[in-house]
């Protein structure tokens, strides 16, 4: 399990911007390496939910659940999946 926390610290950190567009969509971008996240709706979604300090991945799956049409398994997966996509791109 990946710490929530962690990300938290990271994206809080002076090497990464966060912007969230109106369109619903965002943006990560890493200052050190010139690198930019694009965000979907859903990972704009799990990105504020982490940094509004979601306590842990259940949290996340629950937030997708009463957000988006998406069965509990489903949410799970992707949460997971995103999560660690998310790890790698900040560390």
């Amino acid at each position: 399990m990946i710490d929530l926390a962690a990300l938290t610290v990271a994206l809080a950190s002076e090497r990464y911007t966060h912007t969230s567009l109106a369109d619903g969509t965002g943006v990560i971008l890493d200052i050190e390496g010139m690198h930019v996240l694009t965000l979907n709706e859903t990972g704009e979604f799990l990105v504020a939910a982490v940094l509004a300090g979601a306590a842990d991945d259940a949290e996340l799956v629950t937030r997708m659940v009463a957000e988006f049409e998406v069965e509990a398994p489903q949410a799970q997966a992707d949460v997971a999946e995103f999560i660690a996509e998310l790890h790698t791109y900040l560390t």
